[in-house]
């Protein structure tokens, strides 16, 4: 094969597997259209068109992945790419690229994985349900999965230290840091002084909240300091590798096992994509009679990474 042609193939299945492998297909194509109306033409090239339906698809791609649907201008540009890929298309066909194996071996690949997924989606997955008692028995039976230890909220006032800083720099930040402590010591509110005087651009628009957090959550003086703290006690300013904290543990909770409700989603979700596991080898086994599957040579063992590799 010459040079240039190989790499041509190359790079279509390299387009194709990012297309699988970075894409994840919508509900809406997988589910099925059962709206029969036509869509008006929105592009005529030749004796292809570009449908409302095919870019109302493609909008909701977007409007799905950024959470945001696409303006007007961003819509144009978008039938804009579907004309010009439908052009080059076209003028590739007139020259037969569409004809030559590797090409037809490659658009028979994605059409074999676009329709298994279509399959799976539309026939085996809604088999597969997860009811109540699952859960709960999953939950009973796994209790040790869910055991949290003793969190707490707190929030906090940071002062940077720059890692150059001489030994005078650090004494006025320490000095700031302390002018701070005695302001709270005295009443005021911590909220506002953190808005107003913290350097942690992460927190300090929220009043210095770090939410909960284990002993092993923060830095371990940061982690120390605030444990130690009575739920409403302010603590004096704390080094760090970063500068000074004034910290305010808010409110605790003790270790012990998560109740169900709080893992409920995630417990079903495990059994969920267990169920399915097991459907698509069931499944498989039964095409693979249907289908009198012959291996002309001796094949691995390796039915599961296949099945995983098909089911979302």
């Amino acid at each position: 094969m010459p040079e240039q042609r190989r790499r041509s193939i190359t790079a279509l299945s390299l387009i194709i597997c990012l297309f699988f492998v970075g894409t994840v297909m919508p509900v809406s194509i997988l589910a099925k259209n059962t709206s029969g109306n036509r869509k008006p033409v929105v592009a005529q090239i030749g004796e292809r068109t570009i449908t409302r339906q095919a870019v109302d698809y493609h909008v909701r791609q977007i409007t799905q992945k950024r959470r945001q649907k696409p303006t007007e201008a961003e819509t144009a540009a978008l039938v804009d790419r579907m004309v010009e890929q439908t052009l080059f298309a076209e003028e590739a066909r007139a020259l037969g690229l569409d004809k030559e194996p590797e090409v037809q071996l490659l658009l028979q690949e994605t059409v074999d994985k676009l329709l298994a997924h279509l399959y799976i989606y539309r026939h085996l997955l809604p088999k597969v349900l997860v009811s109540e008692s699952e859960i709960a028995a999953y939950y009973q039976q796994h209790k040790s999965k869910w055991q949290q230890p003793e969190t707490i909220r707190a929030r906090h006032i940071l002062l940077r230290v720059a890692n150059e800083a001489s030994a005078a720099e650090v004494q006025a930040v320490e000095a700031k840091a302390l002018r701070l402590w005695q302001r709270l010591d005295a009443g005021e509110d911590f909220v506002l002084l953190a808005k107003q005087y913290s350097e942690d651009t992460g927190t300090k628009d929220k009043g210095g909240e770090l939410g909960f957090f284990s002993r092993r959550g923060k830095v371990a003086a940061m982690a120390e300091t605030a444990f130690a703290l009575q739920d409403g006690e302010i603590s004096k300013p704390v080094r760090t590798s970063v500068g000074y904290h004034i910290l305010q543990t808010l409110e605790r909770r003790p270790s012990g096992i998560k109740e169900l409700k709080d893992v409920r989603g995630d417990i079903r979700a495990r059994i969920l994509r267990e169920k399915r596991q097991e459907a698509a080898r069931k499944e498989r086994k039964l095409l693979e009679k249907k289908y009198m599957l012959l291996y002309s040579e001796p094949q691995p063992h390796n039915q599961e990474e296949a099945t995983g590799a098909t089911i979302p």
